[in-house]
């Protein structure tokens, strides 16, 4: 089924919430340079399964946009509060595919998320941008997702957030202008906290050929990864031999056995400014193993003296966690 509409109540329907409403087992299509605007409402995918969102038509058109905007609705307070929420959500969704779209809010208002995915088995994200949010998007206790050829900027958190997931592949995309909270060193990291790309407790991460650009904001990093295991969920714990489920407590009692998986490579990366919290291109956490190779990553005008990657004290094994042949300058 299509739903070539330009009018979000034809397209998608009308849920319960307010929100628009989404089908399973159907793709809607928005026609190329069109623009559909949804207010301060969301268009709301929980527990369907084979949806498709994507533009059709003419490719010399600019892809179909989605804008989020209600000037009644104007953020203000902190993002956890604020009343946009997610411009889009899937949750304990699957097989969801967004392709060719045009992501933002409209100047004045900011969506808490332009994109979240929670607890979705098989998506991919492909030729969108994203502009604007409290985070571009954020991927919460997903498996099997992949986030190719698309651009985030423009937001005042991670442009990309993942935690609790596994086999999720970032590739081929750029992230510029993440953690707009930022204003100055005066800024505290309780304010301004944003990376570029964060990874938080996600094991088989594969993330290659994708530019980062922080030179224009002084806190945090291009990308970090970390093994908190307290974000890890229980049937990600698994004995690397046997296969099985282990409990929270083994897990945690057993760091050097359970170690994410990561791969991180033919990246490119512009480091924060010097005068700002963090400011390493890369960090890497805690109890990692895999292969981080073939990345520049270079200063910006003022973080001489900075490292490129970082290394927290607990990912310093070299023979789990392989660093080789990255320029950093």
């Amino acid at each position: 089924m299509a739903c070539p509409f330009t009018n979000p109540r034809e397209a998608f329907g009308l849920g319960s919430s307010g929100n628009y409403a989404v089908s399973s087992n159907t793709a809607y299509l928005l026609k190329r340079g069109s623009v559909l605007e949804i207010g301060s409402y969301a268009i709301d995918a929980s527990g369907k399964s084979r949806v498709m969102i994507a533009s059709y038509g003419d490719a010399d058109l600019p892809r179909a946009s989605i804008i989020r905007s209600d000037k009644s609705a104007i953020y203000q307070g902190e993002l956890e509060q604020g009343s946009a929420k997610a411009a889009i959500l899937f949750k304990a969704s699957s097989d969801i595919t967004l392709r060719d779209l045009n992501l933002e809010d409209a100047e004045g208002f900011r969506s808490s998320y332009q994109l979240r995915f929670w607890e979705v088995d098989t998506g991919l994200i492909y030729n969108t941008r994203f502009a604007g949010g409290g985070w571009g998007m954020r991927l919460m206790f997903s498996d099997n997702i992949r986030f190719l050829n698309s651009i985030i900027d423009s937001s005042y958190e991670d442009n990309l957030f993942i935690q609790g997931s596994q086999g999720v592949e970032v590739a081929y995309s750029t992230f510029i202008s993440a953690n707009n909270n930022w204003i100055n060193s005066s800024t505290p990291e309780s304010v301004a906290g944003g990376d570029s790309v964060q990874f938080s407790g996600t094991h088989h991460i594969n993330f290659h050929h994708n530019y980062m650009d922080r030179g224009d904001k002084g806190s945090k990093f291009c990308l970090i990864i970390r093994n908190e295991d307290r974000y890890v969920p229980i049937e990600n714990r698994t004995d690397p031999e046997t296969a099985e489920k282990v409990s929270a407590t083994e897990y945690s009692a057993n760091p050097e056995r359970y170690r994410m998986d990561v791969q991180v490579t033919d990246n490119f990366c512009v480091k924060p400014r010097a005068d700002g919290k963090g400011g390493a291109g890369f960090y890497f956490g805690e109890h990692l193993k895999g292969d981080v190779s073939r990345n520049v990553i270079i200063d910006s005008p003022l973080a001489a003296g900075l490292s490129g990657i970082y290394m927290g004290y607990l990912s310093t094994a070299p023979e789990h966690f392989f660093i080789y042949d990255n320029l950093t300058d």
